[in-house]
């Protein structure tokens, strides 16, 4: 026998807030500056920055420094516009379509996602064309730089 279920809906609002090392706020400060940090473990360097070795729970040797230049390793589209994503303060609108994309800054040994733009979006072959895993990109900064993640308005292709 089939019994009916309730569905609960619930609106839940928090405030949160997470300190975030000293690293890591190098690493935020230093994007005023379109300087973008990353740290030497070993044999490995992590952009960005990295506290520890995840496998080692070595801690970094040493600070890099990159221009943000990375390649993409993987991406994705997005037809919906962001519903639950705020951006206070930033110089960024989003509008779907839009892309993000996991790239590696200067060799690093982890990606990070953020958007990708430069590219014909609204062609789909040209698109397919465009964009493939390796293509060089290269941060496009924010003029109203504030020392967070969205000081990067978006990754564009180098070639662009």
């Amino acid at each position: 026998m089939t019994e009916l279920t309730t569905n609960l809906q619930w609106n839940l609002h928090c405030d949160f807030s997470q300190p975030q090392g000293e690293l890591y706020s190098q690493f935020m400060s230093a994007l005023k500056d379109k300087v973008f940090l990353g740290t030497k473990i070993g044999e490995k360097s992590y952009f960005p920055v990295k506290q520890f070795c995840s496998t080692t729970y070595q801690e970094p040797e040493k600070v890099l420094e990159s221009d943000g230049v990375g390649v993409v390793e993987s991406f994705t589209i997005y037809n919906k516009k962001p519903s639950r994503v705020a951006f206070p303060g930033a110089d960024l609108t989003v509008e779907a379509p839009y892309i993000v994309a996991a790239i590696s800054v200067h060799n690093s040994s982890q990606s990070f996602f953020h958007f990708l733009s430069g590219v014909d979006i609204d062609n789909p072959l040209a698109l397919l064309k465009s964009i493939k895993a390796g293509l060089e990109v290269r941060p496009v900064w924010a003029e109203n730089r504030q020392g967070n993640i969205l000081d990067i308005l978006y990754f564009e292709p180098v070639s662009s």
